[in-house]
């Protein structure tokens, strides 16, 4: 096991916890964003747990956005799309 193995590691590990990435970079010390990002490698695991959170993001405004179908109508008698929130 080399130091950089760890460093990597850590740099992973602090940006998974939430910790911002410009903190996490004046812990490691990375001065600059391109080696930074050398040290925060994506995983297809990542990708996965980043598109599902998207979907429950896209879920919770579907419950959040009502549509109701009452309302005046225009001259053509087409009643009018309403948005409504709980």
């Amino acid at each position: 096991m080399l130091f950089h193995d760890f460093r990597k590691t850590t740099v992973r590990n602090m940006v998974r916890a939430g910790i911002p990435e410009r903190v996490v970079m004046a812990i490691s010390g990375h001065r600059t964003r391109a080696v930074f990002d050398r040290y925060n490698i994506v995983s297809a695991e990542d990708l996965s747990k980043a598109a599902q959170k998207r979907q429950e993001y896209r879920d919770q405004q579907d419950q959040q956005l009502h549509f109701s179908y009452s309302g005046p109508q225009n001259e053509k008698g087409v009643v009018a799309f309403r948005a409504t929130t709980p």
